[in-house]
C-alpha cells in the first residue's frame, strides 16, 4: 500500500503541484526573509512555512480515501486480505513522505544563509523535528477528514477549514482571561507548540501532543473505514 500510494503521488499531477508550489513558496520567503534582509535567523523563515503548509497539507490529503470512495474502490480495497490498520497506515505514510520530502528540499537554504554568519544548528534542527512533528498531525488530520467524504474538493475545503479555524484558535488564546477557556484554548492551539521549536528548544509536551493528535486522528480512520 505504502509504495502504491507514493509511486501514485507522482503518476499523477498532485505530487509534483504539492512540491512546486511548497519549495515556490518557501523559496520566496527565504529570499524576502533571509536573502535580501541579509540575515541568518531562521526563525521568520519557519514560521512562514508552518503557515504555507496550513494551505498545502489539503492539496496533499484529499484524494487518499475520498477518492476510493467515490470510484468505489474502497470496498474491494478493504475486502483484500489486508489488515484495514494497515491500509490507512500505508495511506499516511505515504502522503507524509511526500511531506517530508519537501521539507528535505528546504535543507539546501542552510549552507546558503551561512554566509551572513554562523548559523545556530540547535534552533535549525528543532524547527526541524518541530515542522515533521506537525506535519505527522496535519496529514493524519486530512487523512481523517478524506475518509468522511467521496469530493476531494470537499475533503480538501475541510482539512483547510479545520486547520485555518486551529490556527485562528492559536490567536484567540492570546486575549482570552479566563482560565478555563484560557487551558482549552491552549489545548487545541497546534500551531502555538511549535513556537519553542523554532527558538531552539526542544518541548517534550509538545512532541508527546502532536504524536498522540497523530495517532489518534490515525486511529478515528480506521474506525471510519472499518464501518
Amino acid at each position: 500500500i505504502l509504495k502504491k500510494e507514493f509511486s501514485q503521488f507522482f503518476r499523477s499531477p498532485i505530487g509534483y503541484i504539492y512540491l512546486a508550489i511548497f519549495i515556490g513558496i518557501t523559496g520566496y520567503y527565504f529570499t524576502v526573509n533571509n536573502l535580501l534582509a541579509q540575515t541568518n535567523d531562521v526563525k521568520e523563515y519557519f514560521n512562514t512555512m508552518i503557515f504555507t503548509l496550513l494551505f498545502l497539507i489539503p492539496i496533499l490529503t484529499m484524494r487518499l480515501l475520498s477518492e476510493e470512495r467515490k470510484m468505489r474502490t474502497d470496498q474491494l480495497l478493504f475486502t483484500m486480505p489486508l489488515k484495514v490498520k494497515d491500509i490507512v497506515l500505508g495511506k499516511f505514510f505515504a502522503a507524509y513522505f511526500v511531506f517530508a520530502l519537501g521539507i528535505a528540499a528546504t535543507v539546501l537554504f542552510v549552507p546558503v544563509i551561512s554566509m551572513f554568519g554562523n548559523v545556530d544548528l540547535v534552533t535549525v534542527i528543532g524547527c526541524y523535528v518541530g515542522i515533521l512533528l506537525a506535519g505527522a498531525t496535519f496529514v493524519s488530520l486530512g487523512l481523517f477528514l478524506s475518509s468522511m467524504t467521496e469530493n476531494q474538493v470537499v475533503a480538501a475545503i475541510l482539512t483547510y477549514a479545520v486547520l485555518f479555524a486551529l490556527y485562528l484558535v492559536s490567536l484567540l488564546s492570546n486575549y482570552v482571561n479566563n482560565d478555563f477557556w484560557v487551558t482549552v484554548l491552549n489545548w487545541m492551539a497546534i500551531f502555538t507548540r511549535y513556537e519553542n521549536f523554532t527558538i531552539g528548544i526542544f518541548d517534550p509536551s509538545a512532541a508527546i501532543y502532536y504524536v498522540s493528535m497523530a495517532i489518534i486522528f490515525l486511529f478515528l480512520t480506521i474506525t471510519t473505514s472499518s464501518d
